[in-house]
């Protein structure tokens, strides 16, 4: 089925009198992430309450109408690679493929929003001579993922009111789930932030520093750089490698005695490669 171009899921919902069976907020939330649905439609016989009440649920998860499936085009040679150091400890990336152009799908994101969010991420983790910064490992990609997981909805947090605010040690306490925060924030940097020269997209982000989405923002970054890559960030593994993070290796009992007494650096390994299987992103859950 994962291969089919197109795919009919026929369902009951939980409100029509004749027979109930899936709740319409429970369908609402799995669907985008179950197999990628691009458009989730609902028709009913008899009563059509369940229609407004699918549309009100539909709205206030941030969720947009019917729209083209939106991608980021990356060249090949701009994102991951293998980190080498010239004898002046330069930081060089090396790629194996050409200049070919990747399009990668979307699921929160539009364009639009990915390049601003984008331009954001590498202003506060640059790419320098220290090496590469947050465009190189897609950062934006990982950001993308999350928003359109349960953690983008705010599943897992209450939010019922009343929203007081609470000391810092509490954490948020607002109303705005990360997806709507990273709406209005990205409305704020403005339409044209990616075009801007560095130092107008510097003066931008300080003007919104003590905000919820700058808050979200740095941290998303700083989690897309050095999360496992079935996030979708640290592209190859590049974040592991600036920092000589090996991954999540079980056990090093068969290391000690082979490299006893000699630098080590091994080779970054991702979960998966550990394990020896795929593994399931959490953001790919219900």
């Amino acid at each position: 089925m994962t291969n089919a171009p197109f795919v009919h899921l026929h369902f009951h919902t939980d409100y029509p009198l004749l027979d109930g069976a899936c709740e319409i907020s429970h369908m609402m939330d799995v669907a985008p992430n179950m197999i990628r649905f691009m458009v989730v439609k609902m028709a009913q016989l008899g009563r059509a309450m369940g229609l407004t009440r699918t549309a009100n649920h539909h709205e206030q998860q941030g969720a947009r109408t019917m729209r083209r499936r939106q991608f980021l085009t990356f060249s090949v040679t701009a994102v991951g690679g293998l980190l080498v150091y010239t004898l002046d400890r330069q930081p060089l990336r090396v790629h194996a493929q050409g200049n070919r152009k990747l399009r990668v799908p979307l699921r929160f994101f539009d364009e639009r929003e990915a390049l601003i969010a984008t331009a954001a991420t590498a202003r506060i983790f640059p790419s320098d001579a220290a090496g590469p910064g947050a465009p190189e490992a897609a950062v934006v990609i990982y950001i993308d993922r999350q928003l359109a997981g349960p953690y983008g909805r705010d599943k897992h947090r209450y939010t019922q009111p009343p929203f007081e605010d609470g000391i810092p040690e509490q954490g948020y306490q607002g109303k705005a789930t990360p997806r709507e925060a990273y709406r209005e924030g990205l409305a704020r940097l403005g339409q044209g932030f990616d075009a801007l020269t560095p130092e107008e997209q510097d003066a931008k982000l300080r003007a919104i520093e003590s905000t919820y989405f700058f808050q979200l923002l740095r941290q998303h970054t700083i989690e897309g750089m050095f999360s496992d890559p079935m996030h979708g960030g640290n592209a190859n593994m590049i974040g592991w490698q600036l920092i000589g993070y090996p991954g999540p290796y079980m056990s090093w009992s068969d290391h000690i005695d082979q490299h006893f007494g000699h630098a080590y650096r091994p080779k970054p390994r991702s979960l998966s490669e550990v394990v020896g299987h795929p593994v399931k992103p959490s953001e790919d859950g219900e």
